[in-house]
């Protein structure tokens, strides 16, 4: 039996936090009283696994077919089944797979332990229609060691009859496993989320992923800890009706359940782009106050352009979380507001940001300010270089007056700082 395979990302979580903790005497830092997480490290660049003992899903005796017509399912899952456990790699070639995303107890694919699972970048997983939105397509739930790479799945957002109103239909789901690491993987056109990362997943790496057209979010998160999402893309989220309302359409939405913690979190490198309300947002709901925590999330060096535009939203949004940070990231042409700080959260760091061209939003939106802080205090604004918003550069909302700001640079914004 040959040892599980090495990777060089999967790593990344554990030894960014681990490193923060060296650096920070176990925690984040303060100055004058106020939170101030450390600037990140640099983590290199993605490095991919040896493929060890590769067997492809198309020899015998899985004979998949990959030709857009034949139910591939079975024979996915009996070679995943095969190689779980033995530190081996599951080969998918280019070529449409048809797959029943409700077979295997209502997922489509279950990933084992010990494995890779690498997908040929012409390999497209395709879900069969269903007459109900409870589906995954692919599934690591309980695993760990565990590499996916490359290729596309796709959802049957636009060929289904379903026709409950739950928020479910995910793409590459993982929940209660450990070092897992994601790289080169694409989800579009799922009715819920494109990823989906939930109960208690630890040591998560993520690189070069793409979220695509998915109808909730790109990607959601409700509990996790030590995860790295870097160079990766989420983009075109559009929401989704519920109640009469239509809600979410984000490229990321961080928020736990009762009881969960999504903690030790960070997105370096990334895209996020033309998603129906913000870029990213994080924050337990304000009804989850003291039950459910959002904790030691790094937004760093990313890009967040044209969100929010149909309705009105942010690129990035954080609320009711303290201890955060937002640094080095350019903020560009979101709708609504750039940055957007708000109900409780308190004694962030903002730093370093380039946010410009913020538009005013569709009422009741916000006009378009570059930074907003609304009911918060004890966060630090500094270095940011603010320009060209419709409305003020950056706008403090709170009424005790308790955020501090610092050496941030204005340029042709309706006002620069306004209450």
């Amino acid at each position: 039996m040959s040892a599980p395979p090495r990777r060089l990302v999967a790593t990344v979580a554990s030894l960014f936090w681990a490193l923060l903790a060296v650096g920070c005497g176990g925690g984040a830092g303060s100055a004058d009283g106020v939170v101030v997480p450390p600037t990140p490290p640099a983590t290199g660049t993605c490095s991919l696994p040896s493929l060890a003992n590769p067997v492809s899903v198309k020899s015998t005796p899985y004979n998949a077919k990959g030709d857009g017509v034949t139910d591939d399912t079975k024979a996915i899952q009996k070679a995943i089944d095969a190689v779980a456990g033995t530190g081996g790699t599951v080969e998918i070639p280019a070529g449409t797979y048809m797959v029943d995303p409700i077979a295997n107890a209502g997922a489509g694919i279950r990933l084992g332990s010990d494995m890779t699972l690498s997908m040929d970048s012409g390999a497209i997983l395709q879900a069969l229609p269903t007459s109900t939105s409870h589906y995954v397509l692919m599934v690591a739930s309980g695993v760990q060691k565990v590499n996916i790479l490359g290729g596309t799945l796709v959802g049957n957002r636009f060929s289904n009859s379903i026709t409950d109103t739950d928020e479910d239909g995910m793409g590459l789901q993982l929940s209660r496993s450990a070092t897992v690491f994601v790289a080169g993987v694409t989800t579009r056109d799922f009715w819920c989320d494109g990823f989906y990362v939930a109960e208690g997943c630890t040591d998560l790496a993520f690189c070069q992923i793409v979220a695509d057209d998915n109808r909730r979010n790109g990607m959601s998160i409700t509990s996790v800890d030590a995860m790295t999402v870097h160079d990766s893309t989420f983009k075109d989220s559009t929401g989704m009706l519920e109640n009469g309302s239509w809600v979410s359409g984000s490229g990321v939405d961080i928020e736990p359940n009762l009881g969960e913690t999504a903690n030790n979190i960070l997105f370096s490198g990334c895209t996020f782009t033309s998603n129906y309300a913000t870029g990213i947002i994080f924050g337990p709901p304000l009804a989850y106050t003291g039950q459910a925590f959002v904790t030691n999330i790094v937004i760093d060096g990313n890009t967040f352009q044209g969100n929010g535009v149909a309705s009105g939203g942010a690129g990035i949004e954080v609320t009711n979380t303290t201890g955060n940070q937002i640094s080095n990231n350019l903020v560009t042409g979101n709708a609504g507001d750039g940055i957007y700080l708000r109900n409780s959260a308190n004694n962030n760091l903002v730093s370093g940001n380039t946010v410009s061209g913020t538009l005013a939003a569709p009422a009741p939106g916000d006009p378009g300010y570059g930074i907003l802080l609304y009911l918060t205090g004890g966060n630090t604004v500094t270095g940011n270089t603010v320009s060209q918003n419709s409305a003020c550069g950056i706008r403090d909302a709170d009424p005790t007056r308790s955020n501090t700001f610092s050496s941030n640079d204005f340029s042709n914004n309706q006002a620069d700082m306004c209450q």
